[in-house]
């Protein structure tokens, strides 16, 4: 819940810096496309977002200035959500 809520946020700042207004459908689209949660639901979503042999551009600083916080979601996307998405191939 708390990475689908960063993303909401940084979806918001975004469309603000982009538009200097916020069009609250934009900001719901832009989030219903993030792929953000727990680590099943990130493995999840890749699976059923992408095909296995796409490659993925992950911006884990996306509106995200707290170096550790963004250090920790690439180790963890890495020691935890690779691993689920090489097991299911």
């Amino acid at each position: 819940m708390r990475a689908k809520r960063a993303a909401t946020r940084a979806w918001e700042n975004y469309w603000l810096a982009m538009e200097k207004t916020l069009d609250p459908k934009k900001v719901e689209g832009a989030v219903s496309n993030t792929i953000a949660g727990n680590v099943k639901e990130v493995a999840a979503l890749i699976r059923e977002k992408y095909h296995p042999e796409d490659r993925l551009m992950l911006w884990f600083d996306f509106n995200n200035h707290d170096n550790e916080n963004v250090k920790s979601s690439m180790r963890a996307f890495m020691q935890k959500v690779k691993p689920l998405l090489e097991a299911a191939r």
